[in-house]
């Protein structure tokens, strides 16, 4: 009845403090299971099929040596005790292979991302993101505000659906999305949930963070009920 004495019946630690394991595992699912039923999407409807591709591209000379500089500097705050130190790393190199240089503050704990390019076109994922574009509808998401800003930029075609878009204007965005415009260039926190956009069934994520159901969701706002076409 409280999590006291759940943890004193069913956790394990280690020196540390960290959860080992959890015991009693087939006690705790037969408790649990009156409550609980799960089918997937696959068992109650019929889908057209998802279809992946990655596209590769190689960073300039001068990303390479900011992501050694970052990797390296970063690299010696890790502590595999510490989480938030493995996150560190891995969101300042994302944001290197993203377009963008680090600007440390003096602890070297914190850091600030900075646009490397002065052209997004000198970008060498927005080219290679630009490249997979056809004339279809299409989602992209992006995990950077500045993405956002830069593809919007570059494609008339394109109607904006993040934070910057207030509240009031997003059932418009998504209108002109539908009837008008080719490109929705989104964040997953705001386009990627609870949205019916089966008339289109391209998406390409930009940048992606670390969330896997984030991910799934976002997927599922084309790959849903009324989806009449193979989803890519």
């Amino acid at each position: 009845r409280s999590y006291w004495s759940f943890s004193a019946n069913h956790l394990e630690y280690d020196e540390h403090g960290q959860k080992r394991r959890v015991l009693n595992t087939e006690y705790l699912a037969s408790k649990i299971k009156p409550y609980v039923y799960q089918i997937s999407k696959n068992e109650c409807m019929k889908l057209p099929g998802k279809n992946y591709e990655t596209a590769y591209f190689y960073m300039t000379e001068q990303q390479d040596m900011e992501y050694s500089y970052v990797a390296e500097r970063l690299m010696n705050g890790v502590d595999e005790w510490k989480p938030e130190t493995i996150y560190r790393l891995f969101s300042g190199l994302q944001a290197v292979i993203s377009g963008k240089k680090l600007i440390f503050n003096e602890s070297g704990k914190h850091f600030e991302a900075v646009e490397m390019f002065d052209t997004p076109l000198k970008n060498p994922r927005i080219r290679k993101g630009l490249e997979h574009l056809t004339d279809e509808k299409t989602i992209i998401f992006c995990r950077y505000e500045s993405e956002i800003s830069q593809l919007c930029g570059l494609l008339p075609d394109a109607v904006r659906f993040d934070g910057k878009v207030p509240q009031r204007n997003r059932d418009q965005a998504l209108r002109k999305f539908e009837k008008d415009k080719k490109y929705l260039v989104a964040n997953k926190n705001c386009a990627g949930f609870s949205l019916n956009l089966q008339f289109c069934h391209n998406i390409i994520n930009m940048s992606n963070d670390w969330d896997l159901g984030k991910r799934l969701q976002s997927e599922d706002r084309i790959h849903r009920m009324g989806q009449t076409e193979e989803v890519y």
